[in-house]
């Protein structure tokens, strides 16, 4: 897990690894908790573009982390199920706006968290969005890569 504050921002950065396992959402918890030990974090950018398939993937603990609530359902030949998370806070965990990035790499239990998050949403203004993402833009390349 790399961890860091885009310069000139209180943006937190994490990027998530290709392979995970049930360390990982440990690894959230303390980069969260590095990142607001050195400045209040306005918003925060969860990259998983790298992050492939892992069936050790934790996405139960980590959607606890970002959201609360019915997330959706799961629909089965004879049956639904809902799926609901009882989320708790962690260093403004559950407030903070929260950007997304995928690629064509992220897949899998991945893949899922993004959309569940995308599916619920955060309530914040446009304008937050737009400078999380001028703040990622000055702070990295990636803008200037094309896809292969």
């Amino acid at each position: 897990m790399r961890t860091r504050l885009l310069t000139g921002t209180n943006v937190g950065y994490l990027l998530f690894p290709r392979q995970s396992d049930a360390q990982t959402a440990t690894d959230v918890q303390e980069s969260l908790l590095q990142l607001t030990a050195q400045a209040p974090i306005r918003a925060l950018i969860l990259d998983l573009r790298i992050a492939g398939f892992g069936s050790t993937w934790p996405l139960g603990e980590l959607l606890t982390l970002f959201a609360d609530g019915e997330l959706g359902t799961i629909y089965y030949a004879d049956g639904e199920q809902p799926i609901t998370i009882a989320g708790r806070d962690l260093a403004g965990s559950q407030t903070l706006p929260l950007a997304i990035l995928i690629g064509p790499d992220t897949e899998g239990r991945p893949e899922i968290f993004a959309a569940a998050l995308q599916s619920v949403g955060r309530p914040f203004d446009e304008a937050t969005v737009l400078r999380v993402g001028h703040a990622y833009e000055t702070a990295t390349p990636w803008h200037t890569r094309r896809p292969t």
